[in-house]
């Protein structure tokens, strides 16, 4: 199954240069990678303003690409997290993981560097 990905808004912004858009895509699996890992270990401390300032990151960095079920996911976390609803919070992070597992396929697949 193919990511959501609409790359409009990375185009628009990098002048249609797909070399250009490969670097981003590639700094964004790299940069995300580590914004998921301090996330784990946020949630897992039910640090609120850690799982904030991690989910609004990795949702921001989502939305400039384009990948959309990431953006979604990240999106509920932050929302949740300003509660706290812990639950809420750890259910939708396997979802988040999820889809960035399998953008991360995709970009290695179609934008190799």
């Amino acid at each position: 199954m193919e990511p959501e990905l609409d790359l409009s808004i990375l185009a628009d912004a990098c002048g249609g240069n797909m070399t250009v858009i490969g670097m981003a895509l590639r700094l964004f699996v790299q940069t995300t990678r580590a914004d998921l890992a301090k996330l784990d270990a946020v949630v897992a401390s039910e640090n609120v303003d850690g799982t904030l300032a991690s989910a609004h990151r990795i949702k921001g960095a989502a939305r400039q690409i384009g990948a959309s079920a990431v953006m979604a996911a990240s999106q509920e976390i932050e929302a949740a997290a300003e509660l706290p609803d812990w639950p809420v919070i750890r259910a939708a992070l396997p979802r988040l993981k999820a889809g960035f597992e399998a953008l991360e396929a995709h970009i290695a697949q179609h934008y190799p560097g």
